[in-house]
């Protein structure tokens, strides 16, 4: 599996899928309980739950490598010092649709205090948000523990981080890195920059939004033609409060607070968020299996 090992989750497909994952995708039927979409939404998405993956509790960030499919990576032990990243194995249906997990799921990395953000760079490099040491680790390709670790708090940003993404190809911002204030509920644009060798100087940030709402984690970007956005927003999932908003962006693809709006009024501690490069539903973790 591209040097990635398996684990589990759940999705929302136009759609949505829940971990312990959930999915949403398109409506199409289905569904669960636990999540509530906004009505605004709930006719264009339906909840999934994936199940929950052969991972310890508390489950942190997810994520997909790149061009990897039939992997999720997944933060387990998430908020602990025992925290690391799990390679889980996935499944599908003939249409491509996530269908759960296959039973495997593999440490591929020491990751202490793992939280909500966690993504792999273009160059393969698996960066993840530590809390609440308000800390960015990097880890090289192959390698099973950190590289460089990168102490926000030197920076000047507030403790301590919980979200974290490169903004997306695409998008207004992309290549930018992001981070979020769990604590203070703020977004941080980080100033980041290819070293050569794999690793990113991290020297500072350009921008802080504040007032994102309690307890930012998870950080997914969505396009303009998925149902129900008329422009590319972002979806922050706010642990404290039990939801998923959505903003619109700015040009350097930061959320513009006015325009906030519910998307998920209800799960329960929304953690990870990503993408499923196949289907294109979105994929959250929630920090518990409740």
């Amino acid at each position: 599996m591209s040097g990635y090992r398996p684990f589990t989750v759940a999705s929302l497909s136009f759609g949505l899928s829940l971990m312990a994952l959930r999915v949403v995708a398109p409506a199409a039927g289905g569904g669960v309980g636990a999540v509530t979409l906004d009505p605004a939404f709930a006719s264009d998405y339906v909840a999934f739950d994936l199940g929950v993956p052969p991972v310890p509790f508390p489950m942190g960030g997810v994520t997909f490598a790149p061009g990897v499919t039939d992997t999720l990576l997944l933060a387990g032990g998430a908020a602990e010092a025992t925290g690391a990243i799990y390679a889980v194995g996935l499944t599908r249906d003939c249409a491509g649709n996530l269908t759960g997990f296959d039973g495997t799921a593999d440490a591929i990395a020491a990751a202490p205090f793992v939280d909500g953000g966690v993504r792999v760079t273009d160059a393969g490099t698996l960066l993840h948000t530590a809390y609440d040491g308000n800390t960015i680790a990097q880890i090289l390709p192959d390698q099973t523990v950190a590289d460089r670790i990168v102490d926000l708090s030197d920076l000047g940003m507030v403790p301590s981080t919980g979200g974290m993404t490169v903004v997306p190809p695409g998008f207004p911002g992309a290549g930018r890195l992001k981070t979020t204030s769990f604590d203070f509920g703020w977004w941080y644009d980080v100033d980041a920059t290819p070293d050569g060798a794999g690793l990113l100087d991290i020297t500072g940030f350009s921008n802080v939004v504040q007032g994102l709402g309690g307890g930012p984690e998870g950080i997914l970007y969505v396009p303009g033609t998925y149902p129900g956005f008329d422009a590319d927003h972002v979806l922050v999932a706010l642990w404290d409060e039990g939801r998923i908003d959505a903003f619109a962006v700015d040009a350097a693809g930061d959320p513009l607070v006015a325009t906030r709006r519910g998307f998920v009024t209800e799960m329960a501690g929304p953690e990870g968020a990503t993408i499923d490069p196949v289907t294109g539903d979105l994929i959250f973790s929630t920090f518990s299996t409740a």
